[in-house]
Order: C-alpha cells, then structure tokens, then sequence
C-alpha cells in the first residue's frame, strides 16, 4: 500500500461517486459553472489555509493551517505574513514554494475569474502586494481591513498551483489555460487519472502527501445524467456516494439503508432573467411572471420536505435573510400586467441543464402554468458546458438554477449576484442605489444596521423580480450504509480524501 493512502479492512479501494450532471472547468481560477467543478479541484490543490471542521460560537467555521502552518496578521489588519509547511510538495514531487503561492495568486487575480471575485469581493484595488519573503514566507498586503478576507482565503480555488509544470504546459497563456482546464498541477491528496468532464473523471492518491492517509487509492466520478439510472446505481450500492439523487427517491433510499445527508444550504433553485433582453427586460413582465409562478405546488411537488420558498436573493440560511412572503398566485392580475406590456403571446426561451431532472420537470410545470398568462415557455436542454456558455454569456432570455454563495454571508454574495456589470450577474440586474446599499453593508461592522441595510436591499430587488426563486434546498448527499467520513462545511464542496468504505459491515 502506498505510504499516502489508507483503507479498509481488506485495504486500499475505489470510491465511485455519481453525480446527475457534468463538469465544465477544473482550473482553480476559473471552476464555479458547474457545481461539481470544485470538487476536483479541492482533491488536487490543497489550500494555504483551510475551513476547520470545527465551528466558533457563532456558528461560522474555525481558519485552520493547511499548506500554511501558521500565519500572522498586522495590527492594522492590512498585512497578513502565511509560513508554509517544509514538508509539502506538489504530485510532480517539486516542494511548494513561496515563488509557487506568489505565481498562483497573481495569475488568479489576472485571470478575473470566479475565484478572483471570491478573493475580492468585486473591489479590483483590494490586493495592495503579494510577495515573497523567502522560500517559506509570503506577505500579503491589502488596502484595508477586511474581517472576510482570511475567511475568503479558505476558499477551493486559492490553492497554489506547481508553476514549473504549469510553465512546461503553456504558463500564463492561453494555452496555459486551456491545459489547467482539464489537468491537475496541485499539492493536494490527489492527482488526476482522466478528465471526460460529461462522462467520467478518476483521480488516483498520491503516495508522498504530506499529511493523514488518504481513504481511498482510487477515485471514480462517473456523469449520470439519467434519473433512473442514478437512482438504481445509488439503491444497490454501487455508487458509494451520490450527488444529484432526485428528491422524490430519498424516503425509499433511506428506508433502502442508504445514508441521507441532508444540510441547510444557502443554495437554491431559481429563473433568472436576463433583464437586458425582452420581454423580460420589462418589470411588468417579470412581476407577471413571479405572481404567475405556482409557489406552493412546486415546493409540495419537488421540495418533499427538503426546501423552502422565499423571496428575495438572501436565502433562509443566509444571515439577513428577511423573511418576506412568498405572495399567493395571483393569475387574474399576472395576465393584466402581460397585456400591459404588450407581452401576450411572446415566447421566452427558458435554458436547462442536462442531468437536472427535476429542473425540467419544474421548467414544464412553469411552462404550463405561464401559458396561462399568455406567455410560450421554450425549453432548452443543454449539456453542461453548453449551458455554461449559454448563460454566463448573457445568450438566453430565461435559464433555471441551483446557485448559492461559498462564503455564507449576503455582502459576498450580493457582490457578484446583483451588482451592477458584474460578470457573474447572469440576470444583469442593474440598480445604483442596490450597489450601494452593497458596498455599505460590507464595511458596516454593527449588526443591527447590517440588518437595516440588507432589508432594504431585498425590498428593492422584491419589487423589480430579477430572479424568481423558486426554493432553497437542502445540500444531499446520498451514501452506501458503508461510507465514513462524510462532513459538511458551508462552501458545500466535497472534502475526498477523508471518505473511506468499511468493507467488513
């Protein structure tokens, strides 16, 4: 057995794991289309620092060492020093370096991608340096305190990547990103095998890692996006762990033996409409199709007790979340609002992601009742990747999704879900006074006034209906009765290397 991997009672195995839809992007700077990306990317790229399993008393999770040992902040809260590990080395064998951490945060930052935005929260002038004290120190320096930004560090795609091998494969070019796009160059438990990111991605353990044995020595992540075949794969045992399950199937799994992990999430399914593109560019349009919605029977029929509906863009398990009701449909004046703007009889493309199931049968179940109103729903299936251009490209009227924020707090996620030109606003809602409500309820230490701030933001997104959420779910997770080692943290990312099967129950 290798000296990084551990295992069962008969030793080192394979863990399969099943997801419903694919993957698109497993560069560190750029994975977030998919919900599933990141978790390649924190099995292969191992953090400077980590969320800890362990909770503070408010609830939010502990700062813990990982690549870094330690760490200090200045008194100013501007400066932060990280001292990293001697020990460590990427799965090429090269050490991890400060040159390493340096190359990897200024690439990320340049690339302007997801995890930039994580690291930033949208203020382009946040990072003041990044630079290397010596081979074990690097320095930090930021225009201002930030009480997140530690916290920001922890998240999935901060993890430094091995530039030497990187540099071998295109560097900072484009064909650097292409490459990182589908291979791995990190420090963490595992390396990639193969990437078909709509069919089958294995990672395999590496034996030189730095820290505890790794549970399994291999690792299949197979694409199902066929309900049934989800659910049969995840009822007799041969999906370890899967991801995706329709909610409708978890009573009978459980009752089957299978493990159901089911947490609070500030994740949730929503329409978003693109408000530069018409009809729903019209406020009256997108009010008529929020009072249009049917509210409860979605929840009834796809929530089975694992949701709620809200209104809004704060979720439930998000604090701040305001607590507004969900309004009672109202067909009579939806239509009225339709005729109003002149909408009768328009249709509206509305895209699907391929494998989201019970996204589709929503999408139909809207399709029906909007039909109603005068409006012609068209529904797009489309594979993950060609989702992911469709609707971070601003190509499509409509689009139905699971999204939510990996830091739990409205300041980060507002940031990039309702800001002004932000690249991340698929609605490309767009309100000045929303803007700065954001920007002040982010430097706002006070509570109280916090939750003044993030009241008002909601009042005024309420009223022009952006997005028409649907419900916030639980994060699921559906295991064999022998998986150990499942937890969850609030970024709701997979941690694999802590995941063993007990072979001898």
């Amino acid at each position: 057995m290798p000296a990084g991997v551990g295992g069962g009672a008969d030793g080192p195995r394979t863990l399969d794991v099943a997801y419903n839809t694919g993957l698109t992007n497993i560069d560190p700077a750029l994975a977030c289309s998919s919900p599933y990306d990141y978790h390649v990317v924190t099995a292969a790229y191992d953090n400077i620092v980590e969320l800890s399993p362990r909770r503070e008393a408010s609830g939010a999770h502990e700062v813990a060492p990982a690549l870094a040992e330690r760490w200090k902040v200045s008194r100013d809260g501007k400066t932060y020093t990280f001292f990293l590990r001697r020990d460590a080395t990427f799965a090429s064998g090269n050490p991890v370096t400060a040159d390493d951490v340096v190359y990897s945060l200024r690439r990320l930052l340049d690339r302007d991608g997801c995890q930039a935005y994580v690291l930033t929260m949208g203020e382009s002038g946040l990072f003041r340096a990044i630079e290397k004290v010596d081979d074990h120190t690097v320095r930090v320096r930021i225009a201002h305190r930030d009480p997140l930004f530690l916290l920001r560090m922890t998240s999935r795609g901060n993890g430094p990547i091995d530039r030497r091998v990187l540099e071998r494969h295109g560097g900072l070019t484009r064909a650097g990103d292409q490459w990182l796009a589908r291979n791995t160059a990190g420090a963490g438990a595992y390396e990639l095998e193969s990437y078909d990111p709509d069919s089958e991605v294995r990672l395999r353990a590496r034996a030189d890692y730095w820290r505890e044995p790794v549970g399994a020595e291999h690792v299949v992540m197979r694409i199902v996006t066929d309900p049934t075949t989800l659910q049969t794969l995840t009822a007799s045992g041969e999906a370890d762990l899967a991801f995706g399950v329709a909610l409708k199937d978890l009573r009978a799994l459980e009752q089957q033996g299978r493990q159901i992990f089911a947490d609070p999430s500030n994740r949730y399914t929503y329409v978003g409409l693109n408000n530069d593109k018409a009809p729903v560019d019209d406020p009256r349009v997108r009010e008529a199709l929020w009072l249009a919605m049917p509210h409860r029977e979605l929840l009834e029929r796809f929530g089975y007790g694992y949701a709620r509906a809200f209104a809004g863009m704060i979720p439930p398990a998000m604090p701040f979340h305001p607590g507004f009701d969900v309004p009672e449909r109202d067909v009579e004046r939806a239509r009225q609002l339709i005729e109003e703007a002149g909408a009768s009889g328009e249709r509206i493309s509305l895209a699907v992601k391929s494998g989201e199931t019970e996204q589709l049968q929503m999408a139909t179940a809207l399709q029906s009742a909007w039909k109603e109103i005068g409006v012609d729903l068209r529904i797009d299936t489309l594979s993950a990747s060609a989702f992911s251009d469709t609707v971070s490209n601003f190509k499509t009227q409509a689009y139905i999704l699971r999204d939510g924020s990996s830091v739990n707090d409205p300041a980060f996620f507002l940031g990039f879900f309702a800001v002004c030109g932000n690249p991340f606003n698929w609605s490309r809602y767009c309100d000045r006074e929303v803007d700065r409500l954001i920007d002040a309820g982010r430097t706002e230490p006070d509570p109280a006034r916090r939750e003044r701030i993030y009241r008002r933001i909601s009042e005024r997104i309420v009223a022009d209906n952006p997005i028409l959420p649907i419900f916030a779910s639980d994060t699921i997770a559906v295991a064999s009765p022998r998986l150990r080692g499942y937890e969850y943290y609030d970024d709701q990312q997979l941690v694999l290397r802590k995941l063993t099967v007990d072979e001898a129950s």
